[in-house]
């Protein structure tokens, strides 16, 4: 795969692991990617016109690479800026709880992400041939794949997880209100009695599912198990093969997550036909 297309992949990747995995709206946000992948076609087609060469090549060849990281630098650091905005907007968690010591670790983590890229920009600055542009992306692609993918994407798992319960409770909220509202139209006698008891039996059953998915990520991100803790307790090497052996397939968060939220996308579903058939019940358009 060309060098360039890498870099500009690993920085769509992280982008797509920023937004909620099921939007419950409806609006298209614009592609923050766009500038990196029109400067990167047009790296492509500098390298391979033949009517130009020498120093003039060259120099377009350097401009483009130098758009293509300052594209990728902003990128990113737009995302830190985001991510550290959710971290704020989260609830106040108890001191010592797991979810204060993970949000204490993840501030940290981004303020570390920050001086980085602030610092990859100063170097930009002086980056003045092509082999430099080369080993400064590979750097950051490194940089990237190694510590700031890895990470961002347990604090976007982090901070979707309280998403994700924010929505499923509303979601219940909603479904009660319904239920009782279609109720006072049963005994008015408006509708008949049970017309949705079926839509309501599943919209509680993908609530409910996407309940216990929540707190099956929830268990994941919020007590985090790895081999080396295994390791370090006091325990037969039998044991800890057993506990490593329950490791090696972990169950994604973030997938978990999306199902969840995705059971509470479903659910709205259920509550608009519900919405329709009671208008055309009452002869309302």
């Amino acid at each position: 795969m060309n060098f360039w297309k890498y870099i500009l992949l690993t920085t769509v990747v992280a982008i797509g692991t920023i937004g909620t995995q099921v939007a419950l709206a409806s609006d298209t946000p614009a592609d923050p990617t766009k500038s990196t992948t029109d400067n990167v076609s047009q790296l492509i087609q500098i390298k391979d016109d033949a009517s130009i060469s020498g120093v003039a090549k060259d120099e377009k060849e350097l401009q483009a690479r130098l758009n293509i990281i300052k594209d990728v630098l902003k990128l990113s650091a737009d995302d830190v800026t985001k991510f550290k905005d959710k971290l704020k907007k989260l609830p106040k968690f108890e001191d010592k709880s797991p979810e204060k010591i993970l949000k204490t670790e993840y501030q940290k983590s981004l303020d570390d992400f920050s001086a980085y890229y602030d610092d990859m920009f100063k170097k930009l600055a002086d980056i003045k041939t092509n082999d430099d542009a080369k080993a400064l992306a590979e750097e950051l692609k490194n940089y990237r794949d190694d510590t700031y993918n890895p990470e961002i994407k347990k604090i976007a798992n982090f901070t979707l997880l309280f998403y994700d319960a924010d929505v499923i409770k509303t979601g219940k909220a909603r479904l009660n209100k319904i239920i009782g509202d279609v109720s006072k139209l049963e005994k008015l006698g408006y509708l008949k009695k049970d017309v949705f008891s079926d839509k309501f039996k599943k919209a509680q059953a993908l609530l409910d599912n996407a309940d216990k998915l929540e707190q099956e990520a929830a268990d994941i991100i919020l007590t985090p198990k790895t081999i080396e803790d295994t390791a370090k307790k006091d325990v037969t090497t039998q044991q800890i093969v057993d506990e490593t052996k329950v490791l090696e397939k972990p169950k994604d968060p973030g997938d978990l997550t999306s199902k969840s939220l995705q059971n509470v996308k479903d659910t709205y579903d259920i509550f608009l036909q519900i919405g329709k058939d009671i208008n055309k019940y009452l002869g309302l358009k």
